[in-house]
């Protein structure tokens, strides 16, 4: 949510306004929402202490690369961007329907990263297997 507060509310107040400035209407919000999570994941392997400046304010040398991460190789499983760990579906390289069916067909509950960013899990472990391993 807004920085950082887990609030879904808040959420959908933020990105509604985000997204209106743009004029987009909910529906297109939506759709881009969802098709944003369909394909790839988020990255948050490791402590967020780890992750270097911004793009902008990097090295000139680093600049246009993403962000520099001091974890493992910072690459991969050890990437870290936003802090949340989070595979969105089974077929991250696939435009399918997968990340609403997950969406909608389980409970979620508010858990820590690695990196130690808010994010929700599916409760009780529901679900587990079905999405590969960050």
């Amino acid at each position: 949510g807004p920085n950082g507060n887990p609030d879904p509310m808040a959420a959908a107040v933020d990105i509604r306004e985000t997204f209106r400035r743009m004029a987009m209407n909910d529906v297109e919000t939506a759709a881009l929402i969802v098709g944003g999570h369909t394909f790839g994941k988020t990255h948050g392997a490791g402590p967020a202490d780890l992750v270097g400046p911004e793009p902008e304010a990097a090295p000139l040398e680093q600049m246009g690369l993403g962000w520099k991460s001091s974890y493992g190789t910072g690459t991969g499983k050890d990437a870290i961007t936003t802090g949340i760990e989070v595979v969105w579906t089974n077929t991250p390289t696939k435009w399918d329907n997968s990340f609403l069916e997950i969406l909608y067909g389980y409970e979620w509950e508010l858990t820590k990263s690695p990196a130690g960013a808010w994010q929700y899990t599916a409760k009780d472990g529901a679900g587990a297997g079905t999405i590969p391993d960050p």
